[in-house]
């Protein structure tokens, strides 16, 4: 079993949070924004590194990723072969439910 890297949580649950602003400016109010670029250096200078957040998201993700394949590849016999469909049966299974819970609560709250 290939061990966690406890210490890429933080930069996780930062990679979060920026995410998480750049939606919160991104639907914002025209008032609120016109406020904040009047009257604030945090708009003008911080807000837009917070782009740099999904890379950061992105690269440890990928990194997570890569460590566990790369363990199943050491670990395996000689000739083992990559298995697409237990790959995207997986991805599959952790990612549809999400998204019909998001799909599900877009149409109570929008049932147009």
């Amino acid at each position: 079993m290939i061990g966690r890297y406890n210490s890429f949580d933080g930069l996780r649950a930062i990679g979060a949070f920026g995410i998480a602003m750049m939606h919160y400016m991104a639907n914002m109010r025209k008032a609120d924004i016109v406020f904040l670029e009047e009257s604030s250096i945090l708009y003008k200078d911080v807000i837009p590194f917070f782009t740099m957040f999904v890379f950061l998201f992105f690269l440890l993700s990928a990194f997570s990723m890569c460590c566990g394949y790369y363990h199943n590849f050491a670990s395996g016999e000689e000739g083992t072969s990559f298995d697409v469909e237990r790959f995207f049966n997986k991805r599959y299974k952790r990612i549809f439910p999400f998204f019909a819970l998001l799909v599900i609560i877009d149409m109570l709250m929008n049932p147009s």
